[in-house]
């Protein structure tokens, strides 16, 4: 049973630019490239002037990252998609990552069965 301090942890509304590298598995600097490339994404900077990125600043980045790394648009190509096909790319991330978590479910099954 999760506790009351664990049921507001999974409501943290910001996170670090480290925290996003390592929950993407994009390299911080990359992350820091895309935001001169594409005017909407604009994470807020904490009084210190560290990049805090929001829910909806990480949905952006999983668009991003779909069109740039896995169907491999250009950044013009890429701009040009979130303006016409955003619905339609949240839906194939979505399908995306239900499919690799059930592969990965797979592989674990098929481990323990080894």
């Amino acid at each position: 049973m999760q506790t009351y301090k664990e049921d507001w942890d999974d409501l943290k509304k910001w996170f670090t630019v480290t925290e996003v590298s390592e929950m993407l598995d994009i390299p911080s600097t990359v992350l820091r490239y895309w935001e001169t490339e594409f005017e909407q994404l604009k994470p807020r900077k904490n009084k210190h002037g560290k990049r805090m990125y929001s829910q909806e600043d990480i949905e952006l980045l999983k668009k991003l990252h779909y069109l740039l790394r896995v169907k491999k648009y250009t950044i013009k190509g890429a701009k040009e998609a979130l303006n016409t096909q955003s619905n339609e790319i949240t839906f194939q991330i979505q399908a995306r990552e239900l499919l690799l978590k059930f592969k990965q479910l797979l592989e674990e099954m098929l481990n323990k069965s080894s």
